[in-house]
């Protein structure tokens, strides 16, 4: 499917990036010789956001901040209802 990205919204553009990944196939395992070795490096990264979409992401942060602070209080409300 081909269609022109000129007409798309994007919060992150097209990235330009390189990953590469090693399996140690060997039967020594241990911190300093992992299963897995990845590295992933990212030459371009472009952002950009209309307004709106940035008061989105701050009121989602408000929100996951407030969240957090409940949580934490919660311990300390009272189990009954306070008449």
């Amino acid at each position: 499917v081909s269609f022109d990205t000129k007409l798309l919204n994007f919060i992150i553009k097209p990235v330009d990036s390189l990953f590469r990944m090693r399996l140690n196939k060997s039967e020594k395992l241990d911190e300093t010789h992992p299963k897995y070795d990845a590295m992933w490096e990212i030459n371009r990264l472009e952002l950009s956001m209309q307004k709106q979409q940035y008061r989105d992401v701050i009121y989602t942060m408000e929100y996951f901040r407030n969240f957090e602070r409940i949580a934490r209080y919660n311990q300390f409300r009272p189990h009954v209802s306070v008449k």
